[in-house]
């Protein structure tokens, strides 16, 4: 991104900018994230629904979600189905789509969250469940926030109570990083 001398912020291509804004004497820094159009209309509907009920039992019922079915939810009006048009695959039936149909990129780019973009799916791996890569969660990556001269990545999930957002956590943990847009 860009800012002319008038104060206006123009798109330069896919990514994080922060932009510092000095008003009054405090300065005020905003946190850019441009991505994909497809992508980031997937995390502007999954933020529809922040603050929306958990229930794997009715994950696919008005006003529930589980994290799996948050993510098919906010994709599938987008033309993303992983696979099934009518119902909800599990996280890690999810990430076995994005990798079989080359909708991923590495996972090592959690660590650099300048590679990564709103609307990439997170996939987190655990102990052992017989799943594929042993996925048991699914978060919608939102973009990067800036602090000072640091960065955090925010995400959205349904998190076991709600769909709410939080930061990036357990990145040890990531598994597969889908990009169902690219």
């Amino acid at each position: 991104a860009a800012v002319s001398s008038k104060g206006v912020v123009s798109i330069k291509g896919e990514g994080y900018a922060a932009i510092k804004v000095e008003v009054d004497g405090a300065v005020i820094q905003a946190s850019i994230n441009v991505g994909n159009k497809k992508a980031v209309k997937a995390v502007l509907n999954a933020l529809k629904v922040e603050g929306a009920i958990y229930s794997q039992a009715r994950r696919m019922s008005k006003g529930y979600y589980d994290c799996s079915s948050l993510v098919w939810r906010s994709y599938s009006p987008l033309g993303a189905y992983f696979g099934d048009r009518h119902y909800a695959p599990v996280a890690a039936n999810e990430a076995k789509y994005c990798v079989s149909h080359k909708k991923n990129v590495p996972a090592k780019y959690i660590k650099k969250l300048n590679k990564l973009k709103p609307g990439d799916i997170i996939f987190f791996k655990g102990r052992y469940n017989g799943r594929y890569k042993n996925i048991y969660h699914v978060a919608i990556y939102m973009g990067q926030e800036g602090y000072g001269s640091y960065t955090v990545g925010r995400i959205i999930h349904a998190n076991g109570e709600r769909v709410a957002q939080a930061y990036v956590y357990n990145q040890s943990n990531v598994a597969v990083i889908g990009r169902p847009f690219r």
